[in-house]
């Protein structure tokens, strides 16, 4: 009988993981077979395999499993690209479980992410209600059913795009209510205010990893993959915004675009944080009532710097003239030796910003970030003065050109008006809004 990988009914994503890599490797099964264990690797991983040859390919899938199979002793679960990024916590670290008392752990590195905030521990009254209201907690197997992975930068359940439109979230209806604990686990879920499901199940924020310390936790709205919409709605951890600016540049180290995506705050940002909110009403109910309550939204945009949204864009930008119809008719079919000429640029120039989102990492340092920025700009301008010795008159890619300019000088320009001092003390008023 074939293995569903993408069903949870099969086990943790972790031994789904291991099941399909054994599977790879065994020669007895078929070419189809050993394809199906091939393409989960690749969505747990995140790998596209188009973008590398077969040798390549598994080189690679050896060293990402053999770092699984190096610390899986310490934590089953361990899963390399899932505890990559700014979250990466400590992958020798033990499972996580929860303490006796809020914010206090007697091992000195969780308490030192306590003070610093990287973790988030359940209020000592959220433990006493959850004891007195009998809320279901799940073990590592039971919660695979509510896991999301990211895949080309969409959120995914099951192997499926996920959308929250059907899902509710304290009477909100479109969100999902979600955590995300240390090992990058997230996982998603109706949340129906500790009432019983069709289930009889009782879930909150803690049921997901059975009342241990997260990340962060709070409500989602997702449109076809894409996060439109988050917010710090959690009374069991109580996230602030710094939470959200971490768990934001993960999801952008990840390769997902929240440029977009707007920010909800329960009561308006801290003075010094140096952001400025508008005041909307947003409206939820049990099905028995609706009431109206204001929420402070902030665009993501202003929250965190990033570089790899700015080359995305121009990479973006870059496609859209070498697949143009109108580039395609006048390369292709009049070959027309200015276009042909442009288009070898257009792709050489394509070939770097490729190669330097590889290369370039999302950091909280202004400095690095700066330093990024220099390079992309020096690259625009070099390009910008080979395109001008192909053609004097100004076409497409020089106005595309121009573009891409502009965005990188528009983001210099934003961050030589702050220091390191002064984000340092924006960063800490993050941590007082909630």
């Amino acid at each position: 009988m074939p293995i569903d990988y993408f069903s949870s009914k099969e086990g943790t994503l972790a031994e789904r993981l291991d099941k399909s890599w054994a599977n790879y490797q065994d020669e007895s099964l078929s070419v189809n077979e050993r394809e199906q264990a091939l393409d989960f690797m690749l969505y747990v991983f995140d790998i596209d395999k188009l973008t590398l040859e077969k040798d390549g390919l598994n080189r690679l899938l050896v060293k990402l499993m053999a770092d699984r199979a190096h610390k899986k002793g310490m934590n089953p679960n361990y899963i390399p690209v899932l505890a990559s990024g700014p979250y990466r916590f400590d992958t020798d670290a033990p499972v996580f479980h929860a303490t006796y008392s809020s914010g206090i752990s007697y091992d000195s590195r969780i308490q030192e992410a306590f003070y610093r905030k990287d973790l988030l521990d359940v209020t000592d009254e959220s433990k006493t209600d959850d004891l007195d209201y009998r809320i279901t907690f799940f073990n590592v197997k039971q919660r695979a059913s509510f896991n999301l992975e990211i895949r080309h930068g969409l959120f995914h359940k099951s192997g499926i795009v996920f959308d929250s439109s059907n899902f509710v979230a304290h009477g909100k209806k479109g969100y999902v209510a979600f955590t995300l604990n240390a090992m990058g686990e997230l996982s998603v879920f109706n949340h129906l205010g500790g009432h019983p499901d069709n289930f009889g199940s009782r879930m909150t924020h803690s049921s997901m990893n059975a009342g241990a310390p997260v990340l962060i936790a709070g409500e989602m709205q997702i449109k076809q993959g894409k996060l439109m919409c988050i917010n710090t709605y959690s009374g069991h951890y109580q996230p602030s915004l710094y939470s959200i600016n971490r768990f934001l540049n993960y999801l952008n180290d990840r390769g997902m675009d929240i440029s977009q995506c707007a920010v909800l705050l329960s009561r308006p940002p801290a003075s010094h944080s140096g952001l400025s909110a508008k005041a909307i009403q947003v409206e939820h109910g049990d099905g028995r009532s609706h009431k109206k309550e204001v929420w402070y939204q902030i665009q993501a945009s202003q929250i965190f710097h990033s570089v790899k949204h700015i080359i995305r864009s121009n990479i973006e930008s870059i496609n859209n003239y070498l697949n143009s119809p109108k580039t395609m008719f006048y390369r292709d079919v009049l070959k027309r030796e200015s276009t042909i000429a442009k288009s070898k640029l257009a792709e050489h120039y394509l070939e770097e910003l490729s190669y330097a989102m590889r290369a370039m990492k999302d950091s909280s340092s202004l400095l690095e970030i700066s330093i990024y920025l220099d390079v992309l700009h020096t690259m625009a301008e070099r390009y910008t003065t080979e395109l001008a010795g192909i053609e004097r008159d100004s076409g497409r890619l020089d106005i595309k050109f121009a573009h891409i300019r502009q965005t990188i000088q528009a983001a210099q320009a934003s961050l030589n008006e702050v220091d390191e001092a002064q984000e340092a003390l924006r960063e800490d008023g993050f941590k007082r809004s909630h």
